[in-house]
């Protein structure tokens, strides 16, 4: 098993650094900024395994949610990694999953978030012409996290 977080890696036409530098040129001339998230709809729970998201139509959510921050209907709560929704800014109208589940995951576990970045900088560390400003960015998440 390798790290590959977007599983790209083998549909690379060019070098990701070059590859990450064009989106960055392009993100920083663009008129209206646009908003990236990052999800895991596959997260398990670490005492079953099942899925703490439901998955499918309720990915809409979350998605429904990121148009509203981008809208400024809705702030979240800021985090090293981000911004986290608030539950009661999601739009929770006959959603089945289970409470404890969404509890876990609107949360961040530090712990589990510092062993992921050291995966990211090994990780990041594979691409030769990185733009300054990725490593920038994993540089204030790890410090955040070890302050």
């Amino acid at each position: 098993l390798r790290y590959d977080p977007m599983s790209m890696r083998p549909f690379m036409s060019y070098p990701e650094g070059d590859y990450a530098a064009h989106w960055l040129k392009v993100i920083g001339s663009a008129k209206e900024q646009p908003i990236f998230a990052h999800v895991n709809w596959f997260q398990r729970d670490s005492e079953d395994g099942h899925f703490l998201w439901p998955g499918y139509r309720d990915n809409l959510r979350a998605l429904l949610w990121l148009l509203d921050v981008k809208e400024g209907r809705a702030e979240g709560v800021q985090t090293p990694v981000g911004i986290l929704p608030k539950k009661e800014e999601l739009n929770l109208d006959g959603f089945e999953g289970d409470d404890a589940d969404l509890d876990k995951l609107l949360s961040i576990d530090a712990e589990l978030w510092k062993k992921e970045m050291s995966y990211r900088r090994e990780h990041l560390a594979q691409f030769k012409n990185l733009p300054e400003q990725i490593w920038a960015a994993h540089e204030r998440i790890e410090q955040a996290f070890n302050a």
